[in-house]
């Protein structure tokens, strides 16, 4: 074989590279104290290295979300345990009211009143800047405290806690708290428009089987005041008539009208009394009146006072024509003189597949404002209410706002804390003890129902509970992964050295004998 110059040049060369770059390999390992310092140096240690650490800055990321969800759970877990306490209270009230004096009812509907604000305080929690029921609007309360309605969405917002795990955070308000309008296009349920309610008020003893009866034996003086307003003295003379009285009333321009209605509903024996309403265009409100006279007690004019007073819906009665859902109309019958709860009762004794309740829209706690509160019945296809009404009440008024277009759809409010408590509060403020043990049951169905989303809420809570514990697991053992090729990258300062200068003298011996050999060429060159 034939050795040449060049063929010796080249293995010098080669040669010289290897030790250089090993020498150039041993710096970089004793500055950094490390034999990785590049992919190159080991790349499937270095690769196992650069995944641990981001597996390690996703555990952080996942660790941090999980704090977040579960300080807003938690708060959401504490506001429906304090709402249900809201709703015990409510109902305890309403027990107490249902074996009260009809003096004593006001200060049931306070308390009512006061617990519906309650209501509303809690479900307007803020955590930070955002409100917890409200769903996609964090940015604005979910219920509005004047209307007592939902004003959120219903979404849920749902974050990602681990690879493929998400759980809800929030909670929607309008799933229990409080109803809002109706965002299909099918109504589950209606109320009626938004018109105070006509406080009529009728005699509490009857019996008079023709409006020409004597009413008044002595006569008298009524003081007749709507709404908190100025009073206006109604003289009425002795010896006048049922018809007499409610001249004489509607001549007096206090804004409350009167008129002579037949309370017996089947028409037979009549029953006649008197009956006061707002006449309108008058502002519906509480009617006032105080009496004078001597009439002998439980008579006459002694009849007229506030304490003897029930408040009515319809004053002229007339015919509901119900359907569901585009079905078949039922007619239902509606007396004269009906208060809010005959209404109610009727249609509930229907059969339409409608059911009706009477709620206090009022959240405020000022003058009631009644609606009827008509929905699908339970196990009736939820679907659009119509309702055609023959009446011949004041336009307006009574049963006029029972038809469709005097309709507000909204969602279940009966379902929801807000409208249970509402329905509560309208019959204590009626007197009506059969209202109220209806709405102390639908209380405690929206309590069960307000205490099973509480249990789903703390499910929630341990599932984030559990995650995290399985990403500090996680974080152990990749850390330590992590830290292992880390120790095993670390260098042997002593024995890189001792490579070192090893290749330093391996380096020298190659220059030395390569440029004797070679004398006087390129070699030269390269000391």
């Amino acid at each position: 074989m034939r050795i040449t110059t060049q063929m010796i040049y080249a293995n010098f060369n080669t040669g010289l590279q290897a030790d250089m770059g090993q020498i150039y390999q041993d710096d970089a390992q004793i500055a950094s104290g490390q034999k990785l310092n590049k992919p190159s140096d080991d790349p499937v240690a270095m690769s196992s290295i650069i995944n641990g650490k981001a597996q390690l800055q996703s555990f952080e990321g996942y660790q941090n979300a999980i704090s977040s969800a579960t300080v807003l759970l938690n708060a959401t877990n504490t506001a429906l345990g304090s709402i249900g306490s809201l709703i015990s209270d409510a109902k305890q009230a309403g027990a107490t009211a249902s074996n009260a004096l009809p003096t004593d009812m006001a200060q049931y509907a306070s308390i009512l009143s006061n617990q519906i604000q309650g209501v509303i305080g809690i479900a307007n929690t803020q955590v930070g800047e955002s409100y917890i029921f409200s769903g996609y609007k964090t940015d604005q309360p979910a219920v509005n405290a004047t209307t007592g309605m939902y004003q959120g969405t219903s979404n849920r917002i749902s974050t990602q806690i681990n690879s493929g795990v998400n759980i809800d955070v929030n909670y929607s308000g309008n799933e229990v708290i409080a109803y809002g309008p109706e965002v299909s296009t099918s109504s589950n349920s209606g109320l009626i428009s938004a018109t105070s309610s006509d406080l009529a008020l009728i005699t509490a003893t009857g019996g008079y089987t023709s409006s020409s009866a004597v009413y008044t034996t002595n006569g008298g003086s009524l003081s007749l005041s709507l709404g908190g307003g100025a009073a206006t003295a109604v003289a009425i003379p002795a010896g006048s008539t049922l018809d007499a009285v409610s001249a004489a009333i509607n001549a007096s321009g206090t804004g409350v009208t009167a008129q002579v209605i037949n309370a017996n509903s089947t028409g037979s024996p009549a029953d006649y009394r008197i009956m006061l309403s707002v006449a309108p265009p008058s502002v519906a409100g509480n009617i006032s009146v105080a009496v004078t006279t001597t009439d002998a007690a439980g008579t006459g004019l002694n009849n007229v006072a506030n304490t003897a007073m029930t408040p009515v819906y319809s004053v002229s009665g007339g015919s509901l024509s119900i359907s569901l859902g585009g079905g078949p109309a039922t007619a239902v019958t509606i007396p004269a003189g009906s208060t809010w709860a005959n209404v109610r009762d009727a249609i509930n004794a229907a059969g339409t597949g409608v059911r009706a309740e009477v709620m206090d829209a009022n959240v405020n706690g000022a003058a009631p404002d009644y609606r009827l509160m008509l929905s699908a019945t339970p196990g009736s296809p939820a679907a659009n209410i119509s309702v055609a009404v023959t009446t011949t009440d004041a336009a307006g008024t009574g049963l006029y706002r029972a038809a469709s277009a005097g309709m507000t759809s909204v969602v279940s409010p009966d379902k929801t804390v807000i409208g249970g408590m509402s329905m509560l509060k309208a019959a204590i403020e009626m007197g009506d003890k059969t209202g109220i043990q209806r709405s102390i049951a639908n209380l405690t169905a929206i309590s069960s129902t307000v205490l099973a989303e509480q249990s789903e809420v703390g499910v929630r809570v341990n599932r984030a509970n559990l995650e995290s514990n399985y990403l500090t697991s996680r974080d152990t053992d990749v850390t330590n992964a992590v830290a292992d090729k880390l120790t095993m990258s670390e260098v042997d300062i002593a024995r890189v050295t001792a490579d070192a200068q090893q290749r330093q003298t391996s380096l020298s011996s190659l220059r030395t004998i390569s440029s004797g050999f070679l004398q006087t060429s390129l070699f030269d060159f390269l000391k």
